[in-house]
């Protein structure tokens, strides 16, 4: 038998981020620490909509940031005459 929320429900899609990545609500500190356990486990459907444009919007941010390389900086190198 697989579990399920109540009708008119469905699972948190902020419990899918990962723990170490920085928290969505923009604190700097990790998801674990932060927001983590006082997430509730099921939301209305009618949240669930927003939380998944967080999640998507903190994939994007997590997963697209490269940590060697600041912002701002040309990929290419200027050239020397």
């Amino acid at each position: 038998m697989r579990l399920r929320p109540k009708d008119g429900f469905d699972w948190n899609p902020l419990l899918s981020l990962p723990r170490n990545m920085p928290c969505p609500c923009g604190s700097g500190r990790k998801f674990k620490l932060c927001h983590l356990l006082t997430l509730p486990k099921a939301i209305p459907f009618s949240m669930a909509a927003q939380y998944r444009k967080v999640v998507k919007q903190a994939d994007e941010i997590h997963f697209t940031h490269d940590p060697k390389k600041p912002e701002g900086v040309n990929e290419d190198p200027i050239p020397v005459a």
